[in-house]
């Protein structure tokens, strides 16, 4: 990256940086080996708990 950021640049960093890092715990969470021939609905039932468990704290 440039040395030169801009003040605007600096802030999606962070948030690019926070977003990686909620994704990574919900993918160590729940697991991240989805496979191609699993449900959709069961994906998403799978995320859902994934954030439950991030909201209560485990």
């Amino acid at each position: 990256m440039k040395n030169g950021n801009t003040e605007e640049e600096k802030g999606l960093l962070r948030k690019r940086n926070l977003v990686e890092r909620v994704i990574g715990k919900l993918k160590r969470l729940v697991g991240d080996n989805f496979s191609l021939f699993r449900a959709w609905g069961a994906i998403r039932a799978t995320i859902a708990i994934g954030i439950l468990m991030l909201n209560l704290g485990v």
